[in-house]
């Protein structure tokens, strides 16, 4: 979290960043059909991304949080969808606001992200796109050392207790649904 605060701060305001962790293999699309994915061109995708981001006032833009193709459709959601931190792309605004919470532990501040910018800027998710990772299975980053995540579950739930509800994994782990509204769909 303080890197990313920290890089958003020290760029030209206004201007996009994209967040792309190392450990994500392939960026895929949803096929017209619906039924298969196939590997896109990220420059291509990136700036698409950013023109749309430009175009419709929208301060964080992610994909698809799942590479499953059953699941995936062939639409933009609006609104407070989870964008998860290995692929987005986020509006430089310099505003303490859009800063994530530094004193957490673990890999909620992505759901933190989402949430500060469907409050105050505009969040919008291509359900056509999605990653491949090995997020939290290789050796080291994140997934290395000891992390008390449950405090932080604990202080969102508490902060957006509207936008936000709590569930337990099959193997017991805390998380955080968000509760999204109707939403616009393009």
């Amino acid at each position: 979290p303080q890197n990313r605060n920290h890089i958003r701060r020290t760029h030209p305001e206004g201007s996009y960043i994209v967040s792309l962790d190392d450990d994500v293999s392939s960026i895929q699309r949803l096929s017209s059909s619906g039924k298969k994915l196939a590997d896109v061109d990220l420059q291509g995708l990136f700036c698409g991304a950013h023109d749309f981001c430009l175009s419709r006032g929208v301060t964080l833009w992610g994909v698809y949080p799942v590479r499953n193709a059953f699941f995936m459709s062939n639409r933009i959601r609006f609104g407070n969808h989870f964008i998860g931190g290995a692929v987005y792309m986020e509006k430089v605004l310099h505003s303490p606001v859009y800063d994530v919470c530094e004193g957490f532990p673990g890999t909620r501040d992505d759901i933190e992200r989402t949430l500060i910018h469907d409050d105050c800027g505009t969040v919008a998710r291509f359900e056509f796109i999605t990653h491949d990772t090995d997020y939290l299975n290789l050796r080291g980053g994140l997934q290395s050392g000891v992390r008390d995540e449950d405090s932080h579950v604990d202080w969102i739930l508490a902060s957006w207790p509207h936008k936000t509800k709590g569930w337990r994994r099959k193997d017991g782990r805390r998380e955080v649904k968000l509760l999204a509204k109707v939403d616009e769909d393009s």
